[in-house]
């Protein structure tokens, strides 16, 4: 049964189709987590690809929520940041559902994400022993990276340091990067609090509304398209369905 709290009220036809095909799409929400359970006992994927794929299916959910209420609430830098990742997380959708290679490719970049991250804390341990000569900062860095680097062995990472795979490299090999790289410099001019944004658009300028509503549409499309090939794809891996 779908739920009563829906943002179709008060809205413009348009943006009430919208809201509609979030509904559908998400409502009762997917309880995606029990996949774990069934795949514990029916082995459909290995247990990292499976991580990888209900990561998407998981931020995709979280990204539609969170892009209601940022429509609901007329603020477009935060409707554009929404929309924007959502667009990331359909190209690393359809690159994943490609081939295994892909999937292996993106979830491997996971490590080297955090490689940076390390990195980005150890380029500021001279700020916190200026505050803090105690601190011990420099010997949490140092365990993050031996953690790390136990933790890419025993996955199988053979080169930490290699350089991450980007989206819009994802994009030009799925031959979409003609489309995506215009549709994400649009949305990065909205989502950043650019010269556009800060000069032009004040919250509540209902002028921008049509520019809102398209965004939002843009958003939804990313967020109903991504998650149905996601549940097709687990589909043909054996699963029936995604849990409701």
């Amino acid at each position: 049964m779908k739920s009563d709290n829906r943002l179709v009220y008060s809205v413009p036809m348009v943006a009430a189709e919208y809201v509609a095909k979030l509904d559908e799409a998400f409502d009762p929400v997917p309880k995606f987590h029990q996949l774990y359970e069934i795949n514990e006992k029916e082995k459909y994927l290995e247990e990292w690809r499976l991580d990888l794929l209900l990561g998407l299916i998981g931020h995709i959910i979280a990204f539609q929520v969170l892009l209601r209420f940022a429509w609901l609430y007329k603020h477009i830098s935060t409707v554009a940041w929404v929309a924007r990742n959502l667009l990331e997380i359909a190209v690393w959708t359809d690159y994943c559902c490609t081939s295994l290679d892909n999937a292996r490719r993106l979830y491997e970049d996971a490590f080297r994400d955090s490689r940076d991250l390390i990195k980005a804390a150890d380029a500021m341990v001279p700020l916190y022993l200026a505050r803090d000569p105690q601190s011990p900062i420099k010997h949490s860095v140092l365990e993050a990276f031996q953690d790390l680097e136990k933790k890419a062995v025993e996955e199988g990472v053979a080169d930490l340091d290699a350089s991450y795979y980007s989206v819009s490299k994802a994009a030009e090999e799925l031959g979409t990067g003609g489309i995506v790289k215009p549709i994400y410099k649009m949305l990065s001019k909205f989502a950043h609090p650019t010269a556009l944004v800060l000069a032009k658009y004040i919250p509540g300028d209902k002028r921008f509304d049509p520019v809102l509503d398209n965004i939002f549409g843009l958003g939804v499309a990313h967020a109903v398209d991504a998650f149905h090939k996601l549940e097709a794809y687990l589909k043909a891996a054996g699963f029936d369905s995604i849990p409701r």
